[in-house]
């Protein structure tokens, strides 16, 4: 929306919009939590407008908003060494998190030829909605989205877009978690129903990687599966389960560390021998959550 209206505006040819309008897409995260597997998604959702603008993707470590000021100089270190010929600059951040009331965000901006797109993270709870700012009841009757003129306000209108049945057992993860994990800094106990039915998590304990494959391969709801992510520890050893990479590569499934999936999602998520399950990769899942555990496990 942002970008078709600064072509309009600029009136340009789609041959001139490259040099003249570029798009961050931006991903923020903190210590092990990475935005790999969100910004290769969010990369290929915008391949249809990738000629109409230049489009970079940035990876944001340990992004501290404690203030307007601080958004404000990040957004200035993003843009030294931009190209002069560009007129306008569109900001898309996903998975902010200020350490500010919301009423703050109508100082941020400021910076000519600079607009912005914000998604805020829904355990974000410094939510002081004002009447000069935001009318909540209108903007949750516009799917959660309120437009001014420099910064689109986005707030999730449920908690989780997942089955009933995974939001549940996600709660209950959650709510039963170690004080020490200090989940209720960062998480949302906001539990609202979800909106369909799935199949409930599935628990599997096998022997070898090679029994899990073979229970893929003839299982019928996994052996025509493609929006698949399978999950596994960073310090794994990947030799040892290098027949499950190949599984994935043959069938189109993403496959990745679980320390790079923050933000992202699908329909079916299998988590495979994690020492430790982490919040984060059982609320990935939409449809149906497999966990996968080898005698090995703790």
């Amino acid at each position: 929306m942002k970008l078709y209206h600064y072509l309009r505006q600029m009136n340009l040819m789609t041959d001139q919009a490259k040099q003249k309008v570029q798009v961050f897409v931006c991903g923020s995260y903190s210590g092990e939590a990475k935005v790999a597997v969100l910004l290769k998604q969010l990369y290929l959702e915008t391949r249809d407008i990738s000629e109409l603008c230049t489009l970079q993707f940035k990876p944001l470590e340990d992004f501290q908003l404690d203030c307007p000021a601080d958004f404000t100089t990040k957004i200035q270190e993003i843009l030294q060494g931009c190209a002069d010929s560009f007129k306008q600059t569109i900001f898309f951040f996903d998975e902010l998190f200020p350490h500010f009331t919301i009423d703050e965000l109508k100082n941020l901006g400021g910076i000519p030829g600079v607009d912005f797109v914000l998604s805020i993270r829904h355990a974000y709870h410094n939510g002081r909605w004002t009447d000069e700012i935001l009318d909540r009841k209108t903007s949750m009757d516009n799917e959660g989205v309120h437009e001014d003129e420099h910064t689109i306000f986005c707030q999730l209108t449920k908690s989780h877009r997942c089955s009933s049945e995974l939001i549940d057992f996600m709660y209950y993860w959650l709510i039963h978690s170690p004080k020490q994990d200090r989940l209720f800094e960062e998480k949302s106990f906001i539990h609202s129903p979800g909106t369909f039915s799935g199949p409930k998590p599935l628990w599997l304990e096998v022997p070898i990687v090679e029994v899990f494959i073979e229970h893929a391969t003839n299982d019928d709801c996994l052996k025509n599966a493609k929006d698949v992510l399978v999950l596994y520890d960073f310090d794994y050893d990947l030799l040892s389960i290098h027949p499950l990479g190949k599984h994935c590569k043959s069938n189109d499934w993403r496959f990745c560390p679980v320390n790079e999936v923050m933000g992202s999602e699908a329909e079916i998520v299998i988590i495979y021998d994690l020492k430790k399950v982490h919040f984060e990769a059982l609320s990935r899942a939409v449809q149906q959550l497999i966990i996968v555990t080898t005698p090995k496990t703790e």
